[in-house]
């Protein structure tokens, strides 16, 4: 069974530590960013470890496993069922350890949220109840969906636009004196994705 937002979390955190122990990494500079389960960890790493990252780049994860499992395809769900040791009602505090929205209010990290708007595997729900709740708490959030985009992003207009707003953003936090200036940064970063006509997708951006 998985301890998902329990060791696997304080794991990436151990090694982050070691790094600045070893004056590897600069412990103001320190960023986290993760697609599909890595991006279920950013979720915990920011609520877990609220201090810990300068910024976060959280990308198609699931930030509630318990609602993952009843919303996902039935691979999926029977898998990460048998992950977790059951059920949600036969686990209800395994599960309770696994939703990242319980914990929003501790989040003190700058959040850049990507998702393909079509994903089959973690439905897109997953990424907007996050910023939902999120700009509840009037907490620092970017957030972008890709039109016909699956789990990840295989349209070159896409990758392109998310790897720079990736940079941008980490520019933006990590090392903000850095090129661009914070105004032009913030134009960019609010830049909606491209949308592809041809295919017939919509394009759209939430701020």
């Amino acid at each position: 069974m998985v301890d998902s937002g329990g060791g696997e979390a304080d794991d990436v955190a151990a090694g982050a530590q070691y790094l600045v122990d070893q004056k590897i990494a600069d412990p103001k500079r320190l960023a986290v960013a993760g697609g599909s389960h890595g991006g279920t960890m950013v979720a915990y790493m920011v609520t877990k470890y609220p201090t810990l990252f300068a910024a976060a780049i959280e990308m198609f994860g699931v930030v509630d496993r318990a609602a993952f499992i009843e919303r996902t395809n039935r691979p999926s769900a029977i898998r990460w069922q048998m992950k977790m040791g059951g059920p949600p009602s036969e686990k209800p505090e395994v599960y309770r350890k696994a939703n990242a929205l319980l914990d929003v209010d501790k989040i003190k990290t700058p959040l850049l949220v990507l998702h393909g708007e079509n994903d089959p595997q973690v439905p897109p729900i997953e990424s907007a109840l996050f910023v939902k709740a999120l700009r509840e708490r009037h907490k620092v959030v970017y957030y972008f969906t890709y039109p016909n985009e699956l789990h990840g992003f295989t349209q070159r207009e896409h990758r392109l636009d998310a790897w720079n707003k990736e940079l941008t953003f980490l520019a933006k936090y990590l090392q903000p004196a850095f090129g661009a200036s914070s105004t032009s940064t913030d134009d960019l970063l609010l830049t909606p994705a491209p949308a592809r006509p041809a295919t017939g997708g919509e394009q759209r951006q939430e701020r």
